[in-house]
């Protein structure tokens, strides 16, 4: 029986962020609403943690669409040798990046 590859279906909340985080990662901007990306290297510069920093992530109701909104647009835009080293992608609110000490601003 052949495996047939399946998408699964992107709520509308997700379907309203993505354009700006595509358009934050093709031209990021310092406006004060758009998401904030933050790239974090290993210091062999072999993996990269990719945070972003937003308010508008309230207003997905599964946060584990968080890290698939980061990804999928990144995916878009990067180089494959480039988005193959993020290993990690973390949606944050502003607060929560606060309470981890995340440097956003």
């Amino acid at each position: 029986m052949p495996l047939e590859q399946t998408l699964a279906a992107r709520s509308s909340e997700y379907n309203a962020l993505f354009p700006a985080l595509l358009q934050e990662w093709t031209t990021p901007t310092n406006a004060a609403d758009a998401p904030m990306i933050i790239r974090r290297s290993s210091r062999a510069g072999q993996a990269v943690r990719g945070s972003v920093a937003q308010d508008a992530w309230t207003a997905l109701d599964d946060r584990s669409e968080r890290g698939k909104l980061i990804m999928d647009p990144a995916e878009n835009v990067l180089r494959a040798d480039k988005f193959l080293k993020i290993t990690q992608a973390w949606g944050l609110i502003k607060e929560e990046a606060d309470e981890l000490k995340v440097a956003w601003r």
